[in-house]
C-alpha cells in the first residue's frame, strides 16, 4: 500500500494538492483537517465548553463519514475551534486511530494507495509513509486565498481578521505539545506562494513517480 503523507500550514494548498494527487493516481484521499473540523463544528453547535474534555471526546467517538462534508466546515470560526480541539490529547488519540486505519479500509475497497493530508501525518500518523510532502506559502498569500474562498461562498469576511487568525493558528499548530506541525527531515518542501495548482501538482508528481 502506497501512502502519500502531506502536511502543511492552513490555506497553503495542501488539500488541493492531495485531491489532485489522489485523482492522478486513482488513490483514496483523506483530509484529516475535516475530521477535526467536524468535531469542532459539533462543539460549536452543541455549545460545549472547550474545557469539557469528556464531552468533546464523546463527540469525536460519535463521528460518522457524513460529518466530514458540507460548507459549514469551511467557516472561519470552525477552523479556529478545530485548532483548539486539536490540542486535546484524548481527542487526538481517538482520531489518530481513525486515520491510521484508513489505508487498510482503502485497500479493502481495491485502492493501491492513499493520500492523507493534515498537520502531523508524516511525523505521527504515518512516520513510515512512502513519500512525504510539506506544503507552505507566505502567510499574506495564504490569507488572501482564504479570503477569496470565503468571499466566493458569499460570507462576510475581513482580510485583516483572516490574516490575524492564520497567524494565531500557525503559532498554535507549531507550538502545541501534542503532535505539533513540523517539517520532517525526509519531507519534500513545496512552496506554493507563486505556484498555480498545476505547477504544484507537477512538482509533486515528479517526486512520487520516482518511488512507485
Amino acid at each position: 500500500m502506497i501512502v502519500v503523507a502531506i502536511d502543511g500550514t492552513a490555506a497553503s494548498g495542501k488539500g488541493t494538492l492531495a485531491r489532485q494527487i489522489a485523482k492522478h493516481y486513482n488513490f483514496s484521499h483523506l483530509d484529516t483537517g475535516k475530521i477535526y473540523r467536524a468535531v469542532a463544528y459539533k462543539v460549536i453547535v452543541n455549545n460545549v465548553d472547550i474545557t469539557n474534555i469528556d464531552t468533546i471526546e464523546k463527540l469525536a467517538l460519535s463521528l460518522h463519514s457524513d460529518d466530514f462534508t458540507g460548507d459549514s466546515l469551511i467557516n472561519n470560526d470552525v477552523g479556529n475551534m478545530a485548532s483548539q480541539v486539536s490540542k486535546i490529547p484524548k481527542v487526538r488519540q481517538v482520531l489518530r486511530q481513525y486515520q491510521q486505519d484508513f489505508p487498510k479500509q482503502a485497500q479493502q475497497l481495491g485502492f493501491k494507495g492513499v493520500v492523507v493530508d493534515g498537520r502531523d501525518i508524516g511525523s505521527v500518523i504515518f512516520p513510515n509513509a512512502t513519500i512525504k510532502f510539506f506544503v507552505d506559502a507566505d502567510i499574506e498569500i495564504r490569507a488572501k486565498r482564504r479570503y477569496d474562498e470565503l468571499l466566493e461562498r458569499g460570507d462576510v469576511v475581513n482580510y485583516e481578521t483572516i490574516l490575524s487568525d492564520l497567524k494565531t493558528r500557525d503559532e498554535e499548530d507549531k507550538n502545541r505539545l501534542e503532535s505539533p506541525l513540523i517539517k520532517c527531515k525526509d519531507s519534500h518542501l513545496i512552496d506554493t506562494s507563486h505556484n498555480n495548482p498545476q505547477k504544484t501538482l507537477s512538482q509533486a508528481i515528479s517526486e512520487v513517480d520516482e518511488l512507485i
